[in-house]
């Protein structure tokens, strides 16, 4: 029933059943007058011809002729019978009987009202371009400019609506970048120099009043004095895991002495031990050891396809480390925790020059260029 009521409100389908009834009206009109037209024209000729044969054998066929209007002239009633079988109620033989051009136009004027008023309610753009198509079929020129002035006042509320969202999802992105500018959502616990990265790492300076005098157990060493490897590893772990809670301060409690008791600078195997890593839910990638011999190019090759796969990088340069962590730009953003000012965006060519020689280390002591790397991801 819901299918008969469908098609029978459907203005296409209507259309289509006037196309029917049309034919059928037609066959009904010209089929006599062909047949007998046919006929007398072929009696004609065989009368004309002499031909008696030819005459009987047209004669004979005037009852099959006859038999073929017939079956014409019940194609309705046929059409009747098999919709009655399909359709108990008999909704498809008045649907079909009622197809006529009025019957279709007021089809589509109703539909288009239901859209029109669908739009309103919804103020959806594809329910409105849905309502513009179906007003545009609506032959009642009246009409049309009613449903018309009604999806102007539509279209005037979409695209407010749609102003309104386009400005708050400007305000949503500008507080990201914000965010990203401020150390990444733990601005709290930055030190001053941050800069945007695409991994939100805040940026910790190891000489920050916070933990600066932070001791190496009993040794004269401390975060400030060495502890670059330590806030180098803080930014990245407390940007992966979006904790404020994580700093140079907190890393260095639970690295030294259990994992690393070097009483100075951090020891490279703590930069990728499993205990670590599982505390800070992190996987680690060593790109590169010291003494490794590789060129400058493998290693430049190695750091670039570890930050195209949106990886933070801790790297030892001479006597130092740093961190490096992709660029919305493509490039790489430096967070050097002995240095603020440093911190930025460069290229890595720019860095590798930057960094070969740092404070003469590489003329002193053969120390170049960068010289360990591990890559980080969040698990």
């Amino acid at each position: 029933m819901s299918l008969v009521i469908a098609a029978c409100n459907n203005p296409d389908i209507l259309s289509v059943m006037v196309i029917v009834r049309l034919i059928i009206k037609l066959l009904c009109i010209i089929g006599p007058i062909a047949v007998i037209i046919m006929t007398t024209i072929d009696i004609a000729k065989a009368v004309m011809a002499q031909d008696q044969s030819a005459v009987s054998r047209n004669v004979r066929r005037i009852p099959q002729k006859f038999i073929g209007l017939i079956l014409i002239f019940l194609v309705p009633y046929i059409l009747d019978f098999v919709i009655g079988i399909a359709d108990s109620d008999y909704e498809y033989a008045a649907c079909f009987e009622n197809a006529n051009s009025e019957y279709v136009d007021a089809a589509y004027i109703n539909i288009a009202d239901s859209l029109v008023v669908n739009a309103e309610q919804n103020l959806s753009r594809l329910i409105y371009d849905d309502a513009k198509l179906a007003v545009n079929k609506v032959k009642d020129e009246e009409l049309k400019e009613t449903f018309t002035t009604r999806l102007k006042e539509v279209d005037k509320k979409i695209k407010e609506e749609e102003k309104r969202k386009e400005e708050e999802k400007k305000k949503e992105e500008e507080a990201k970048r914000k965010q990203r500018d401020d150390g990444g959502g733990v601005k709290s616990g930055s030190s001053s120099g941050s800069v945007s990265n695409t991994l939100n790492l805040p940026y910790y300076n190891q000489c920050d009043s916070r933990w600066k005098s932070v001791k190496f157990g009993s040794s004269s060493s401390t975060i400030c004095s060495s502890g670059c490897g330590y806030s180098s590893l803080a930014m990245i772990a407390s940007g992966l895991n979006n904790d404020g809670n994580i700093n140079p301060k907190t890393v260095h409690a639970y690295i030294h002495p259990g994992i690393s008791p070097n009483k100075g600078a951090i020891e490279d195997a703590a930069l990728y031990n499993q205990n670590m890593l599982n505390k800070y839910d992190m996987n680690a990638q060593v790109l590169f050891y010291r003494g490794s011999g590789l060129s400058k190019d493998a290693k430049l090759t190695k750091i670039r396809d570890a930050l195209k796969a949106n990886k933070a990088i801790e790297v030892l340069i001479p006597g130092h480390y740093v961190v490096f962590t992709p660029a919305t730009n493509g490039e790489v953003v430096l967070l050097d925790p002995g240095n603020g000012s440093n911190n930025g965006t460069y290229t890595l060519e720019n860095l590798w020059n930057k960094f070969y020689n740092h404070k003469n280390r590489c003329n002193e002591l053969g120390k170049c260029g960068f010289m360990y790397a591990v890559a980080y991801t969040a698990k």
